[in-house]
């Protein structure tokens, strides 16, 4: 099917849509010109536990400053949005016991939880990444 796309001006245009809306302030008046509408953002508690992580490491430290200076600066590395991947996978830091509470979390998941070590290191592995993980979940 071929589509045709028209452009209708105001008054001719009689169903109105997201584009010639106007946008409306508090009191149903029209939002004045270069007004601001906020966005709110929730970010997750383990999100934030994640960037903890990385407080008291010393290897995380290095790996972020390097990689503030020069995004290329390791090829497996990536500093995206304040979370350090390794090879796309989440980086867990050494500080605060989330690595522990991760191992504990996947271990005894009700969905193929209690699967033994490699089976939980398998299932850590797809999505986060530190550099003593097989040795920490055995």
């Amino acid at each position: 099917m071929d589509y045709e796309i028209q452009y209708k001006k105001g008054a001719e245009n009689k169903v109105a849509d997201a584009l010639s809306r106007l946008q409306r302030g508090n009191l149903g008046q029209a939002a004045p010109q270069g007004s601001c509408l906020a966005l709110s953002v929730v970010k997750p508690l383990w999100i934030q536990e994640l960037q903890g992580s990385y407080d008291s490491d010393p290897q995380c430290q290095n790996t972020i400053s390097q990689l503030i200076l020069d995004p290329a600066a390791y090829l497996q590395y990536e500093w995206d949005s304040g979370l350090l991947k390794y090879n796309g996978k989440l980086y867990v830091g050494s500080s605060n016991g989330l690595r522990e509470r991760l191992i504990q979390a996947l271990h005894a998941s009700a969905v193929r939880g209690h699967s033994g070590q490699r089976g939980c290191c398998q299932r850590i592995k797809t999505l986060f990444y530190w550099p003593t993980m097989k040795q920490d979940v055995i």
